[in-house]
């Protein structure tokens, strides 16, 4: 679309009146019939998706008649609604719904045998019809009337103009070459963004919300749902990313599933962008503290064996080395060379740093029940060594020490 800034927002706040108001799709389709926007074909019965591509590319948008809506009915009598636009912005669609008003409709048998449709695939036809929108001619020429009102000062003419299509109608192969070259560019600018998206998640990068718009879902019916599945891709999306920065699985999982919860239990649109939002920062996050990307596989078998045993007396090198399949003395020289310390010190620390959680966030547990719970057997030895780490011992830790530079 052409056009200054304000000319796009005015462009996108109809978009979104459409999908709000009438839970239909608004999108245009430029003079060479390219759409700025595609159905989704997921859902859509092959037949179906024939009759619309003989509707878009079929020469149907030239034939209808300036400042005039035209509600132009598909061999399956699924509607959309048109209007030329000014300048170079082409066609507005509003589509496809279900004409509340068109009067008695085939039945559903009777619109399969007409467009060539064998009977038994009825029940797919049918689901998919049931969760198309029902559009008064009314609202749709309303909608569609607002538009040009507030993009060029004009009104369509009051009386809209009906079409019928029939199966015989072909599209044209130099539009449909179009819109796949359109398609193909689309895709590639798509792939690119996802490429930034999870390179800056794997980094751990909150930038990656920037990215976002890369997942689109559009022109499912029903858009709570289209907005969870759309939420569904990015969780899954957001996986993958954390997969690639060396996060366990097990922290993955965690973190899937919590937000597989949240996403299936949400009740209304409005709180479903902010979960996006906050689930990106979540998973970025996450790669913050657990990724192993930058060790050799050896060390990051070993780091994960050690946060997942930290409590077990019998961790040690030697433990460490046999269950991870190596030899000690090569993975002691090579977790001092990548991780910049030693193995016992970083079961030290790594202990430390759960006690330090416990200290704060568990009042209730005694500082003999935190040093068993984190893996040392001394209290005392647990004691020293927190205060070697820390500068404060448990208590003073627990007074508030750990405030004090």
């Amino acid at each position: 679309m052409n056009g200054s800034d304000a000319h796009a927002d005015k462009l996108h706040y109809f978009t979104e009146a459409a999908n709000l108001f009438l839970d239909a799709p608004l999108f245009y389709v430029s003079r060479k019939l390219i759409p700025n926007d595609y159905i989704d074909r997921t859902l859509v019965p092959d037949a179906v998706g024939r009759s619309y591509d003989e509707f878009l590319y079929g020469g149907t948008l030239f034939d209808c008649p300036p400042r005039t809506v035209c509600e132009v009915s598909t061999a399956f009598r699924v509607c959309f609604a048109v209007l030329e636009l000014e300048r170079e912005d082409g066609y507005a669609v509003l589509g496809p719904y279900w004409p509340e008003d068109a009067g008695a409709m085939p039945e559903l048998r009777e619109l399969l045998v007409m467009n060539g449709v064998p009977l038994s695939e009825c029940e797919g036809y049918r689901a998919y019809f049931e969760r198309l929108p029902v559009i008064s001619r009314v609202r749709a020429h309303a909608m569609l009337t607002g538009l040009p009102l507030a993009l060029y000062g004009w009104m369509p003419d009051p009386q809209p103009r009906s079409v019928t299509l029939d199966a015989a109608q072909q599209p044209c192969p130099v539009f449909e070459e179009d819109v796949t070259a359109a398609r193909a560019q689309a895709l590639e600018q798509r792939y690119e963004s996802e490429r930034r998206f999870m390179e800056a998640v794997e980094r751990g990068d909150d930038s990656a919300v920037r990215e976002m718009t890369i997942i689109r879902l559009d022109r499912l019916p029903n858009r709570l749902r289209n907005q969870k599945n759309l939420s569904f891709v990015l969780n899954t999306l957001l996986r993958k990313a954390a997969e690639r920065a060396k996060v366990h699985p097990l922290y993955i999982d965690g973190i899937s599933a919590k937000w597989a919860v949240r996403i299936e239990n949400a009740l209304t649109l409005a709180g479903l962008e902010p979960m996006q939002h906050e689930m990106i920062v979540d998973y970025c996050a996450l790669v913050r503290k657990h990724s192993l990307a930058r060790y050799s596989p050896n060390v990051r078998a070993a780091i994960n064996y050690m946060h997942f045993h930290m409590s077990s007396s019998d961790l040690s090198l030697g433990e460490i080395a046999k269950n991870v399949g190596a030899n000690a003395s090569y993975l002691s020289h090579q977790f001092n060379q990548e991780v910049g310390m030693s193995v016992p010190e970083y079961i030290a620390r790594l202990r430390v740093r759960e006690a330090q959680n416990l200290l704060t966030g568990r009042a209730e547990l005694q500082v003999g029940q935190i040093a068993a719970a984190v893996g040392f057997q001394d209290v005392n030895y647990f004691s020293r060594t927190f205060k070697r780490i820390t500068g404060c011992t448990p208590t003073r830790y627990r007074e508030g020490g750990h405030a004090i530079p």
